[in-house]
């Protein structure tokens, strides 16, 4: 073998060499960067088994008897306020100038608890309404509200003492056991005309004792 064949053998040799090295280094950091990645994951893992489980609460989700439940409500509702709807287009021909046998058409109030049996049944019924009557009624629509300060109840109750005298006080106005006399002297004749104006208007009859629509 020539002194030149030998030469370019030995550099094949070294490249080759250099070669195999190289893919060795290769192999080894592709070897470690995939040990790494297996060593994180099964850190995460182990994480993950350690942390605490999040607790799973039945109650804080809707189930399907829940939403049928609303459902049924949600419709229950609407037919409540069809029959009002009803009602008040058919009491809405009534005027001052209606014969006083004409017909009221009765409503039910929110929860669609029937009318009183109280509840005017005609024109003449309607407009010979006792205070009384009128209060009842407007208290079963609510379409009046007790939210009037007692003066003498915020007295008792800023008080540093607390008398068996005030004390049944407070028990009386909690139960609400104020009469419905008592509660008429708390308004005027305009008040008792506001009141029939504002309960004529709910049920859709056209009659007005006061001054507005």
């Amino acid at each position: 073998m020539s002194e030149k064949n030998h030469t370019e053998l030995a550099q094949q040799v070294q490249q080759l060499s250099e070669l195999v090295q190289k893919q060795g280094q290769m192999i080894a950091k592709t070897g470690k960067q995939l040990m790494e990645m297996q060593l994180s994951d099964v850190k995460s893992r182990m994480a993950q088994m350690d942390a605490p489980q999040q607790k799973f609460n039945i109650e804080d989700y809707a189930t399907n008897e829940d939403i049928v439940q609303l459902v049924c409500e949600l419709q229950g509702q609407l037919d409540f306020m069809e029959d009002r709807l009803i009602a008040r287009t058919f009491n809405s021909h009534l005027t001052k100038a209606s014969p006083e046998l004409a017909k009221i058409a009765p409503l039910c109030n929110k929860d669609g608890t029937p009318a009183p049996e109280f509840f005017p049944q005609t024109k003449a019924n309607l407009n010979a309404l006792e205070p009384a009557d009128l209060l009842r009624l407007c208290e079963f629509y609510e379409l009046i509200m007790e939210n009037e300060a007692n003066p003498e109840l915020e007295a008792i109750v800023k008080s540093d003492t607390l008398t068996p005298e005030d004390a049944e006080k407070l028990m009386n106005t909690s139960l609400g056991t104020k009469t419905v006399e008592q509660k008429l002297a708390q308004f005027t004749a305009d008040d008792i005309a506001d009141l029939f104006d504002e309960f004529a208007r709910f049920i859709g009859v056209r009659i007005r004792k006061g001054p507005e629509w």
